[in-house]
């Protein structure tokens, strides 16, 4: 997560594709579009990783799966 925001927000406005930057909120700088989108992406994150525990406690991969988070 925190390699893909690098990835999108360190390169000039100009450099990188739409694919490639955080979806711009209107009326917002891009800056706190950035902010609001890594902290959307981090609750789904921590969201998808609960689910994950408790569907997933038994299996020995998820340990990996949580340090990795």
């Amino acid at each position: 997560m925190a390699d893909d925001f690098r990835a999108r927000t360190s390169k000039g406005a100009d450099a990188a594709s739409a694919s490639e930057k955080p979806p711009q909120c209107q009326n917002v700088s891009p800056a706190i579009s950035a902010i609001i989108w890594a902290r959307q992406l981090s609750k789904k994150i921590e969201s998808n990783l609960a689910a994950a525990k408790s569907l997933f406690r038994d299996v020995p991969a998820l340990q990996r799966l949580v340090s990795v988070a």
